[in-house]
């Protein structure tokens, strides 16, 4: 930018123009997983776009916690325009968890302002599970 001769004016070249486009934030928790390493599905993961703030703890259906993390300790991979974080592998102390129901709860701020709390069940599959046919 550029001053011109003229009090409160402001001159741009175009080649001194910055384009950015901003985001809405998002949060999207996937319900089940399956830590059986095949590839599919082994880690808990949550979806975001643009967020500032991320918070969680993971809890079986006794209250116990199983992992927690945040944004600066958790494992986090990248794809397309949003950030995955792998929240949880199913595993305590070393050994996976027995299958079933367990319970996320998230704090999180988006770039936009927006709060996130979320509390949701999450299933946990180890067993590979066979289809029948019909």
């Amino acid at each position: 930018y550029r001053e011109t001769g003229v009090e409160g004016s402001v001159e741009q070249d175009e080649a001194d123009m910055i384009r950015f486009s901003l985001r809405s934030s998002s949060l999207t928790v996937f319900n089940a997983f399956s830590p059986n390493d095949d590839g599919i599905n082994d880690k808990l993961r949550v979806k975001t776009q643009s967020l500032l703030k991320f918070r969680m703890a993971i809890f079986n259906r006794w209250g116990q916690r199983m992992a927690s993390g945040d944004e600066t300790t958790l494992e986090k991979e990248y794809q397309d325009d949003f950030t995955y974080y792998v929240c949880w592998d199913g595993k305590v102390n070393g050994v996976v968890a027995d299958d079933g129901v367990y319970y996320i709860s998230i704090q999180a701020i988006g770039s936009d302002g927006i709060e996130y709390t979320e509390r949701r069940d999450v299933n946990l599959f180890t067993r590979s599970r066979e289809r029948t046919k019909e």
